[in-house]
């Protein structure tokens, strides 16, 4: 079965409020096996909605209203879902209310032989709680079993165009599902797509999936689903009994910030310091003033002194650093901007690598952030490996 979702107001329009119900709601459908057709956000005039819940009726089974629904003076969805019911006159249409047990408006159920109407608040607490006790009960038991299911694979530090050359260039999992390629500010998401009649074949096609797909980029993949790199690199320390430690420049505290968003990282987040200005990384880490000046800020060899002053200072196992140009200024033809030095140090030696963005300056921080944490997740691969050896693999 096929639905569609129309979400309601003017905010919504004019962009001062972020649209989160359609997202809920066809990630609640697609769990049922039913497919969101389109997403349809509209202001409050009455003729625009009217004409779009005409539309709707025509494609699709099921469709989910938001919005409008109150007791203020541009809360007109009622009035046009009189409209829309008188289209269907003894036809059999039942109406019915969905109960409303935290706030104040009650949504409208229509039913007419296989297509359902649901119509909710748009407040997001509300819709959640009527659609989980009201909308979905019912759509459980007039929808057949069928089962979609997705296996969302995080890679960093790797581009889309890349991973789908190494996948074969196939943008579909041969007898199995579908896939796609998700780019985003901090690396490309692939998005595995299963479908069948038994939720047990599907999980057994999900897991073939991965698994194929892992073999082919086994090592770009850091994680699944909602896992984040700071989550998964934070984890890998905690397993092997590692600290880490952070000198940032660049990134300006924002690795530290990422490590210490996940629950117990003082198990292995030593220290992070922000060392901005050129006289902060020599009063605080111990970079010779000449590399700086020889060098500049923004080197290899300013890079590595950095990761070997925090681990130095700090007595952590694992020192990492970051030195580059986020922008919008400061470039050269040399040294653009979107350059970034990553800097690791740990008892088996020293590694440096560079990397090079081209957006804007937080996307730039961000991207920075993400490839030095991917640089420590690779490192700890690196020496799990029976055959890694002393210093670092270049």
């Amino acid at each position: 079965m096929e639905a569609v979702i129309i979400t309601i107001g003017d905010e919504l329009i004019y962009g001062h409020t972020i649209d989160t119900n359609s997202r809920f709601i066809a990630l609640r459908l697609s769990g049922m096996g039913i497919r969101t057709r389109r997403i349809v956000s509209i202001g409050d005039t009455e003729e625009e909605i009217l004409d779009a819940l005409r539309d709707a009726w025509q494609r699709v089974q099921i469709i989910i209203v938001t919005g409008g629904l109150g007791i203020t003076h541009d809360d007109i969805t009622r009035s046009v879902i009189s409209r829309f019911r008188a289209d269907f006159p003894g036809t059999g249409l039942i109406e019915s209310a969905i109960d409303n047990e935290i706030g104040s408006a009650q949504g409208i159920l229509l039913r007419l032989e296989d297509k359902c109407l649901s119509v909710l608040p748009g407040v997001p607490f509300e819709m959640k709680t009527m659609f989980e006790r009201g909308v979905e009960p019912l759509l459980r038991q007039i929808v057949p079993a069928f089962f979609i299911r997705h296996k969302f694979l995080r890679t960093a530090s790797v581009r889309e165009s890349d991973l789908y050359h190494m996948l074969d260039n196939l943008p579909r999992i041969t007898g199995l599902g579908s896939l796609a390629f998700l780019p985003g500010p901090e690396g490309v998401s692939l998005r595995i797509t299963v479908q069948s009649d038994s939720e047990i074949d599907a999980r057994d096609k999900l897991h073939r999936a991965v698994e194929l797909i892992r073999g082919k980029i086994g090592p770009h993949i850091f994680g699944e689903d909602d896992e984040t790199l700071a989550q998964v690199v934070g984890a890998m320390l905690k397993q092997r009994g590692l600290k880490i430690a952070v000198a940032e420049s660049c990134t300006g505290g924002l690795i530290a910030s990422r490590l210490t968003d996940v629950p117990g990282s003082s198990d292995y987040f030593e220290r992070g310091l922000v060392v901005y200005g050129n006289q902060s990384k020599s009063d605080l880490l111990g970079v010779p003033p000449s590399h700086i000046a020889g060098f500049g800020a923004v080197s290899p060899e300013v890079a590595v002194d950095m990761a070997v002053g925090i681990r130095n200072i700090s007595g952590a196992d694992v020192g990492l650093s970051t030195t580059g140009i986020a922008g919008p200024a400061g470039g050269s033809p040399g040294k653009p901007v979107g350059l970034v030095y990553i800097g690791l140090a740990d008892r088996h030696g020293t590694e440096v690598h560079r990397q090079l963005f081209t957006r804007d300056r937080l996307t730039n921080k961000s991207r920075f952030a993400q490839g030095a944490l991917d640089r420590v997740r690779k490192r700890l691969v690196f020496l799990d490996q029976p055959s890694a050896r002393d210093g670092f693999d270049r």
